[in-house]
């Protein structure tokens, strides 16, 4: 099965599965949302949207985008998103989707590669250290809320 896994660049054409691995993931997205961020990961050529595939349907998507470094030579690439279909795990496509994306991060001169993962994915934490990942666990978030902003802008 492993030679059938081919890894592409997303078209608008993948939002149904894509959508379909982000639920998945915990994060279930409107479509109407969904797609004019798919578009600008395409358009942006410091983005990448990759989907693996086997036989036509897709299996997993990966996005990843690259950091200008102020300080030193080069950029970084980060993994934003990451999804291997709960049907198709185990079958070292997360893997060869990875090792795709650090490729191209290679190729482009990055310094690392670098994603976030939740306290509570424990599989996923594992994956990435058998992938040589290093856990590097201190990070700092201030997260913004605006509920509020959408029920102001409904009201005359």
């Amino acid at each position: 099965m492993l030679n059938q896994v081919q890894v592409r660049a997303a078209k608008i054409e993948d939002i149904n599965s894509i959508a379909s691995l982000l639920a998945q993931m915990g994060y279930p997205q409107d479509l109407s949302i969904l797609e004019p961020k798919i578009k600008r990961l395409i358009e942006d050529g410091n983005e990448l949207l990759l989907v693996a595939h086997i036989q036509n349907q897709v299996c997993a998507f990966i996005s990843m985008h690259y950091v200008p470094q102020l300080a030193v030579e080069g950029d970084y690439a980060r993994i934003s998103y990451f999804c291997v279909d709960e049907k198709f795990r185990s079958l070292k496509i997360g893997k060869i989707l990875l090792s795709h994306v650090e490729q191209l991060a290679q190729a482009r001169r990055c310094d690392r590669v670098e994603l976030r993962s939740a306290n509570y994915r424990k599989d996923a934490h594992r994956f990435y250290l058998a992938n040589n990942y290093l856990d590097s666990p201190k990070f700092f978030i201030k997260k913004f809320d605006y509920s509020d902003v959408a029920s102001q802008k409904s009201e005359p």
